[in-house]
């Protein structure tokens, strides 16, 4: 705990720092981005009841969970070397499966041979402030190279049930996760940053838990105000709670399209 905060602190410094080198006069822009996202999803979950822990479960070899489609955005203010965006992330997770051994979920056991259906459903919202140390334009190319600091906060439930109706057992474990986070952007543009190139990474490890994601993507400017964008988009999280342990690797290609004025 005490290590992630002093690396929060000292990029805080380091934003609050580049101030002093912020135009008087700076450009304005502002956008939305939204995204269809098709990644393909791993990791496992455990529940720990009353200190006693619970069935380590793959999501996909013990769940049967499928990987699902997924639409995200976010919005943006530009201004001069600074960057303030907002982003929501729905994910959403469903399976089914004939248990081969039994299972300990939530403090129920659920015995071999009974047919499950789960859920693993999370919302995550982003707030990040960027600040770009580095920011030349060379006429027809451009490139930026910044830091950023992102506070994401994870709400999300995990849900196992029975399908046998001689044995009705439902099992929900909630799970609320603010996380701080410390990046690294960069970019390049050319044509007038017509086409572009960017990419973003950011992470947090703390008390046997951790984040890490990044975004990399190319985009061009078809018509005026608009462009398409075509993308990479990953989250590693892993989650060592009092009550519940676990970890989500997300991961795969996505299409987006921006507008900004």
């Amino acid at each position: 705990m005490r290590r992630y905060l002093r690396v929060v602190t000292a990029a805080g410094v380091l934003l609050m720092a580049g101030s002093a080198f912020a135009p008087s006069a700076f450009a304005l822009d502002v956008g939305v981005r939204g995204m269809y996202w098709g990644p393909t999803i791993s990791g496992d979950v455990q529940t720990v009841t009353n200190g006693v822990p619970g069935t380590v479960l793959d999501v996909k070899n013990d769940l049967g969970m499928k990987d699902e489609d997924v639409i995200n955005g976010e919005a943006f203010l530009k201004a001069g070397n600074f960057t303030f965006r907002v982003a929501y992330t729905p994910l959403k997770f469903n399976g089914s499966s004939v248990l081969s051994a039994p299972i300990v979920f939530d403090g129920f056991t659920f015995p071999a041979g009974t047919p499950v259906s789960s859920r693993l459903e999370t919302k995550m919202i982003d707030g990040d402030v960027q600040w770009d140390f580095i920011n030349p334009d060379f006429g027809v190319a451009s490139m930026n190279l910044g830091v950023f600091l992102r506070l994401k906060y994870v709400d999300g439930s995990v849900e196992i049930s029975s399908n046998n109706p001689v044995l009705a057992i439902s099992a929900t474990e909630d799970f609320q996760l603010p996380i701080p986070e410390v990046g690294v952007a960069a970019g390049i543009g050319f044509l007038k940053n017509i086409v572009r190139a960017d990419a973003r990474v950011s992470g947090m490890a703390y008390s046997g838990s951790h984040l890490y994601e990044g975004d990399a993507f190319l985009s061009v400017i078809p018509f005026p105000f608009l462009r398409l964008q075509g993308g990479y988009r990953f989250i590693d999280l892993k989650a060592d709670e009092n009550d519940l342990k676990g970890t989500l690797k997300i991961k795969g290609p996505y299409a987006g399209i921006q507008v900004a004025f």
